[in-house]
Order: C-alpha cells, then sequence, then structure tokens
C-alpha cells in the first residue's frame, strides 16, 4: 500500500486509502502531513497484528512441545514408576489447563480477526471479479495473498496442536505400561480416555483453528470467484 502510495496515487494527489478529513488537504503540505499519518497508522496495525500472530501461534507451538514432553515421560515411566507416573498426570491435566486459558484469553480477538479476514476477502474476490488490471488490482492481489497466509498461520498451528493431543492415546501404547501395576495402569486408562477429547483452538467457539476448515474456507473463496469470472 505504501509503495502504490508514493510511486502512483501521491502523484495525483491521492491518500493510501479514503478518509473524512476536517480540514482541505489538497496544499502540499497537509497532503504530506496527512499521507505520513495515514503510512504511519498503517504500519503500526501492521506491526501490532505481526506482533499478535506470534504471541499466539508460539502459545500453540508451546502447546505442541509441552505434548512432546508428555510423550518422553510416558515412555521413561518405568524407570521412576510412582513418581514418574504422578508427573505425567499431572503435566496432562496442565496442557488442558493451559491451552484453555490460552484459548479463552484470544478467543474474542480471533473472532474479530476472523471476521475482519473473512470482509477484506469478499472484498478483494469482489474487486477480482472486476477485472481492472491497475495498482489497486496489484494492491489487492499482495493483500488477499497476505490474508490467507495469515489464516493458514492459525490453522496450521491449530491443527499441529489437536493431532498432537489425539495422539496421546497411542504414546501410552507405546509405553511400557505391562510392567506397571493395576492402579498405574487406571491412571493410563484415564489419560487416554480424556485425551479422546482433543484440545482445539476456536474464534468464539465458531469456526475450529485446523487445516480441514481453512481448506474449506480456501475452496468457497475459490468457487466464488470462479463463479464470478463465468
Amino acid at each position: 500500500m505504501i509503495g502504490t502510495t508514493i510511486f502512483t496515487d501521491s502523484r495525483r494527489g491521492q491518500l493510501s486509502y479514503r478518509a473524512w478529513l476536517p480540514y482541505d488537504y489538497s496544499s502540499p503540505t497537509l497532503f504530506t502531513i496527512t499521507l505520513a499519518f495515514q503510512t504511519s497508522s498503517v504500519t503500526l496495525c501492521t506491526l501490532i497484528s505481526v506482533c499478535c500472530d506470534c504471541l499466539f501461534s508460539g502459545l500453540m507451538t508451546h502447546t505442541r512441545c509441552v505434548l512432546e514432553i508428555l510423550e518422553l515421560r510416558l515412555k521413561n515411566i518405568i524407570e521412576y514408576r510412582a513418581d514418574s507416573m504422578k508427573q505425567c498426570v499431572r503435566l496432562h491435566k496442565h496442557i488442558y489447563k493451559f491451552a484453555a486459558m490460552v484459548n479463552e484469553e484470544f478467543k474474542e480477538i480471533m473472532f474479530i480477526q476472523f471476521l475482519v479476514s473473512t470482509l477484506a476477502l469478499c472484498s478483494a474476490l469482489y474487486r477480482f471479479t472486476q477485472g481492472k488490471l491497475d495498482s489497486r488490482f496489484i494492491e489487492t492481489v499482495f493483500y488477499t495473498s497476505c490474508v490467507l497466509i495469515q489464516a493458514l498461520y492459525y490453522y496450521w498451528y491449530g491443527n499441529e496442536v489437536r493431532e498432537k493431543s489425539l495422539s496421546v492415546p497411542e504414546m501410552v501404547i507405546d509405553s511400557n505400561w505391562t510392567a506397571l501395576d493395576n492402579d498405574s495402569k487406571k491412571i493410563l486408562l484415564m489419560i487416554m480416555k480424556r485425551a479422546t477429547i482433543p484440545i482445539e483452538f476456536n474464534s468464539f467457539y465458531i469456526a475450529s483453528m485446523d487445516v480441514p476448515t481453512f481448506m474449506a474456507t480456501a475452496y468457497s473463496a475459490y468457487n466464488i470467484l470462479q463463479q464470478g469470472q463465468g
């Protein structure tokens, strides 16, 4: 947006995006100040979005890493027996609590992000159907690509956590559970039973963050674009 504004729009006296202003910005000084304000605001919003993406995806990656730690502890459960069993149960419980806390803190942010991304994608698809090859069209292509990649960013890491949480029963089976006593085996059965409910991140309990959901969204956008061109 900044590049197209500097090299094309600014020469014609146009700003980066439409805005209501309480003054006339036709003079060179006011136009430069207004353009600098819009440029800085867009840059700031972009940095905030990147920070939010990195933080949320980092917490999801942390959840998956802790599940891998649980897998290692289950494999070494024979070496320490009772103490190791308690650690596995406690760790599995805290993983679910941590994931629920992260989902609770970010569900509203993800819902707004999901809503804005959907509106932006619909607007971009509408512009694609117009068929005007200009600077705004190229800008829309890049922006739409960023929106889809950003959505894939969330869905990919959410899918990784979900698949890893569903593999906990396999972790238990791969451990040396046959050498444990009956009480320990019952505890492992409880862990396996709880692991049947996967850890899922969602946007306000509307859309689950996994790869199938992203594929459905991308396929719907492709159908709309194909129908518009037809």
